[in-house]
C-alpha cells in the first residue's frame, strides 16, 4: 500500500481436519474487483500473460458480457500484440513507475518467483490505459546474501523488455536505492 500498487491480502490460518492439525496455510485474497478497489483502483481487467502470447483473463465471462470491459480488452489485446511484435513502446504499455517500485521490492525480498511468467498477474488500469503489477508472493526463496539482481532477465520475455529500456532501468535503480535505504527499512 505504501508503494501505490495493488497488493493481495494474505492471512495465515491453522487448518484442522477431523480434529487433526494439518498446519498453517496461507489464505490468499482472490483477483477480483473488490481487490482492485480496496487499493484505490477502478474496475479493470486482471490478466496473466502466457507462454503462447495469449492473455489469461480472470473472470473472462464477466468481461465479455460487459461492453466497457470488452472494449478495454480489445485495446489491451491490440497493445499486447504490438508490444510483443515490437510495434508498441513498452512505456506505452507498462506503468513504469509502478513496475520499477514493484521490481525493486521483489528484488529486495528475493521474491522473483512472482515474475516467472506463469506466476505474473497484472491489472489493466482503465484510467491510465497502462498495465500495472499486482503485488504477491513477496519472498519465495531462502534469503541469502544477494550480490546482484535476482530477477531473471534472460528467460522471462517481459522482464527482458522492461530492463532493455534505459529509462526503466533508471527508475528501477532509483527505487532500489530507496527501498534499500535505512529510512525505508
Amino acid at each position: 500500500k505504501k508503494n501505490d500498487f495493488i497488493n493481495i491480502n494474505y492471512e495465515f490460518v491453522d487448518i484442522t481436519i477431523n480434529g487433526e492439525l494439518k498446519g498453517v496455510y496461507i489464505l490468499e485474497e482472490w483477483f477480483d474487483k473488490p481487490m482492485i478497489e480496496k487499493d484505490g483502483g477502478r474496475a479493470g481487467i486482471i490478466f496473466s500473460p502466457r507462454y503462447d502470447h495469449v492473455l489469461k483473463i480472470f473472470k473472462e465471462n464477466k468481461v465479455l458480457k460487459n461492453d466497457l470491459l470488452k472494449s478495454q480488452l480489445s485495446y489491451l489485446n491490440n497493445n499486447y500484440l504490438g508490444l510483443i511484435n515490437g510495434e508498441v513502446n513498452p512505456s506505452f504499455f507498462f506503468d513504469y513507475d509502478k513496475f520499477a517500485k514493484h521490481f525493486a521490492l521483489v528484488d529486495l525480498l528475493n521474491g522473483n518467483h512472482a515474475y516467472y511468467r506463469q506466476n505474473t498477474i497484472w491489472y489493466f488500469n482503465p484510467i491510465t490505459k497502462l498495465v500495472e503489477p499486482i503485488g504477491r508472493e513477496w519472498s519465495s526463496r531462502e534469503l541469502n546474501k544477494i550480490e546482484s539482481i535476482t530477477i531473471d532477465l534472460e528467460n522471462v520475455f517481459f522482464n527482458k523488455i522492461l530492463f532493455s529500456d534505459e529509462n526503466f532501468k533508471k527508475l528501477y535503480f532509483k527505487e532500489l536505492e530507496l527501498v534499500c535505504s535505512e529510512s525505508y527499512l
